[in-house]
């Protein structure tokens, strides 16, 4: 036999092994954990601004991808609150250059000493005639081989299945006693096999500034579907995919697996007496819909000697309740290994964003027990979504110092049994991060407040009046910011400055963009329900011009429940007044295809469906009204936000008399107003403020690296400290790398500005 790498293919194979060995080190400060990898991009593609249809994502990660990735092996403790987001992307700015990698397709061993090779899933021999008078014939057994066959569905490394064959090396000869002769038939080969056969991959390392948890995406983070969340951020399982989408939509009897929220592997490499624990809090439906008792959301721990998935628990479907907390002991010495993994599914209905249960505080630790359940923690759980009185957002063309709310509600809890010592603080700034107006700083009686904040399970929220309902009277009117000539951001850092022991800082600071772009929104953007008509009639969302002004547009966000209703038609409505017929109105098909012109779905969870009017329609100074009408008796599951309730400016007619709503909660309907607008202008999605460029190490203590896209034209770079002072202004010239061992240890914003009219960048950085 001859030796199993001497084939050539086989080599390369080896060398690639060889090469990833040696680069594991130098490359990677943690570990890399299940290689060579988990899932295809085609599954958890996360969706970006060139995205104009759901089949995009398929032509650039076609299913049977060659894209794979290699996760790091996370260390204890693992702790995730969601309040920050700490899922993998795998977009193409975060994944990194891929390294090319020789898979086999199949293998033959031993390797035969020639190609092509016919062979046999019998038994096959050698013929020889060594006589004919007298009849020799001698027959020895053919070499018996492996045809070991590679591609598995998650790794193509492994093989699926192993064949026994035999070549075929002569045909069958044999004595014919009728004709005394030696006569042959030929076998018939069942396949034959040329070479050992490869592809090749792309194989993804885990970048080193990589702060990712979870693996996939398709469990949907948000700060609104949960019902007093131990902290600000929870996770939601439900009936729709990671765009939004139901994952079999219209099929309203369909039941199955819905959501995951799967780990990275994790070092559990650990004796069974170090009392390793995993707890999370859940709560079914939240503000959303209630799982039945046949739903279930499932615990499952990952086996990585036998790479099999085992049940652990599950949690049978019930109406809202507070949020639970469960422990689960780790002890099975098949989960106490490095590359362990866990995960949650959700079984439930299938056809639309339905079922839901809310997921929070995951912790999984050593040197815990069944009783360690308090949290020494001070976080904020429902962080502020405006500074505005009456709208979310509100377009900048009418933008008046009146819109401005003079406070607005904080909720923070202290989930310790102990009162803690806490101050609070914001910062206002510009959209070039520069610092308009602090809180406690800028306002009287004193300049900084400190306070107990008592335990939530005997107190409830933080009550002390200058935490929970700041003053904001930020004059925008005599700072010369008014009007507003252009489209704007601005950012509300929120912080609370603990004096006690806090495990976790991530969940003590809340960022507000406020934006002030072409449209009205009463929402925050998340449905957690839906409202519908359900037979012929009307619906329509009252808003008020401060200044006249012309509508261009009008999006909706239809949310994915049960029927789908995308092939419907419905009219879209204007009206100046209700108690007069609409002064514009058009037919549109819900269902927004690609070349349309004048409409654009956003191709994210919640995304809004935007219809651009054919005529533009000017509007007086006053209130206006936008909806739609529909001649048939069918439902249009429109998206209503739970989180805020605007009842009062929300109004159907399915009889000859106009009503407002009786159910608490805001219909996801938003106009466009101000200049014209194109697809092209509507289809460029909010870029991501803190991922578009990647900093690490984080924390820094010498230098400081970051990988900037090529898109993106960086002009300069500075360095801010806590309070918004400037303490770098330096340009850009092409380094990648910035020295900060002459600045203290703090915290610190690390800002790119840019050259090409995009917003800058703003990083925070931890100097040690």
């Amino acid at each position: 036999m001859k030796p199993f790498m001497q084939n050539k293919s086989s080599q390369i194979i080896f060398k690639f092994l060889i090469i990833l060995l040696w680069m594991k080190g130098p490359l990677h400060a943690q570990d890399v954990g299940t290689s060579p990898i988990s899932y295809e991009p085609a599954r958890f593609f996360n969706a970006f601004k060139t995205m104009t249809d759901a089949d995009f994502s398929q032509k650039l990660y076609p299913i049977g991808s060659h894209d794979y990735y290699i996760h790091d092996t996370v260390s204890l403790p693992f702790i995730d609150d969601f309040s920050t987001y700490r899922f993998k992307n795998y977009d193409m700015w975060s994944v990194g250059t891929p390294i090319d990698s020789i898979a086999p397709i199949y293998r033959i061993s031993p390797l035969p000493d020639t190609f092509p090779m016919k062979y046999a899933l019998s038994k096959t021999y050698n013929f020889t005639v060594i006589s004919i008078n007298p009849v020799q014939i001698d027959s020895t057994p053919n070499t018996q081989y492996q045809y070991i066959l590679y591609g598995n569905t998650v790794n193509p490394f492994i093989p699926v299945d192993t064949l026994q064959i035999w070549p075929i090396t002569t045909k069958r000869y044999y004595y014919n006693t009728l004709t005394s002769t030696i006569d042959s038939t030929s076998y018939y080969p069942d396949g034959t096999l040329t070479d050992d056969s490869t592809d090749v991959y792309h194989v993804y390392f885990p970048p080193p500034d990589d702060k990712a948890l979870w693996i996939d995406n398709f469990a949907y983070r948000n700060f609104s579907m949960g019902v007093h969340p131990p902290t600000m951020g929870v996770v939601t399982l439900d009936g729709t995919d990671e765009f939004g989408r139901a994952y079999q939509p219209g099929a309203t009897g369909s039941y199955g697996i819905n959501d995951y929220l799967t780990s990275k592997p994790i070092n559990l490499d650990y004796p069974a007496s170090d009392s390793i624990y995993l707890s999370f809090f859940y709560q079914p439906q939240g503000l959303g819909y209630a799982p039945a008792p046949k739903d279930s959301l499932v615990l499952e721990f990952y086996d990585v000697t036998n790479a099999t998935w085992l049940h652990v628990l599950n949690i049978p479907g019930s109406d809202l309740h507070d949020f639970k907390q469960r422990i689960v002991p780790i002890t099975n010495p098949l989960f106490l290994k490095k590359g362990f993994q866990f995960r949650f599914k959700n079984w439930g209905n299938r056809s639309g964003n339905l079922d839901q249960w809310n997921l929070d505080y995951i912790r999984l630790d050593r040197l815990r027990n069944h009783a360690d359940t308090i949290i020494s923690d001070v976080a904020f759980v429902y962080p502020p979504f405006s500074i505005l009185r009456r709208y979310r957002e509100m377009p900048y063309t009418q933008f008046t110092q009146s819109e401005v709310d003079s406070k607005w509600d904080n909720y923070m809890r202290n989930l310790d049994t102990a009162s803690k010592t806490i101050c609070y603080k914001y910062i206002f700034y510009d959209q070039d991060w520069n610092v308009l107006n602090r809180y406690t700083d800028d306002y009287m009686p004193v300049p900084t407040d400190t306070n107990m904040i008592d335990p939530y399970i005997t107190s409830g929220y933080a009550s002390y009046s200058r935490f929970i309902q700041p003053d904001f009277n930020y004059n925008f009117q005599s700072s010369s910011w008014l009007p507003l000539t252009d489209s704007t951001t601005f950012y509300v850092r929120n912080y609370i400055t603990q004096f006690d022991t806090d495990v976790r800082m991530e969940n003590d600071t809340f960022l507000l963009r406020q934006n002030f772009y072409s449209h009205y929104a009463y929402d925050d953007g998340t449905a957690e329900e839906s409202i519908w008509l359900g037979t012929m009639g009307n619906m329509a969302m009252k808003f008020r011009l401060n200044f006249p002004d012309t509508l261009r547009a009008i999006q909706f966000y239809f949310n994915p429940v049960r029927e789908d209703e995308s092939s419907r038609f419905i009219e879209l409505r204007v009206w100046s007044s209700l108690n007069n017929e609409p002064i514009y109105s058009e037919t549109r098909q819900i269902r927004i295809l690609p070349d349309d012109t004048l409409a654009h779905l956003n191709p994210v969870n919640n995304g809004f469906s935007t219809y651009i009017l054919k005529e533009p329609v000017p509007l007086t100074t006053g209130d206006f009204y936008v909806g739609w009408y529909q001649n048939q008796s069918f439902k249009i599951h429109l998206g209503f936000d739970k989180n805020t309730n605007n009842k009062m400016y929300t109004y159907y007619k399915t009889t000859n008399q106009w009503d407002t709503l009786t159910i608490p909660g805001t219909a996801m309907i938003r106009p466009i107003v101000g200049p014209a607008v194109s697809k092209e202008q509507i289809s460029v999605e909010e870029e991501n403020i803190t991922e578009q460029i990647r900093i690490y190490p984080n924390p820094a203590n010498d230098m400081v690296f970051f990988d900037i896209p090529q898109s993106y034209a960086v002009q300069n770079i500075e360095l801010l400290d806590i309070f918004g002072k400037k303490i770098l202004d330096q340009p850009w010239h092409g380094e990648h790398s910035l020295s900060v061992s002459e600045f203290a240890s703090g915290i610190y914003l690390l800002r790119f500005t840019n050259n090409s009219g995009k917003p800058g960048i703003t990083h925070k950085l931890i100097i040690q």
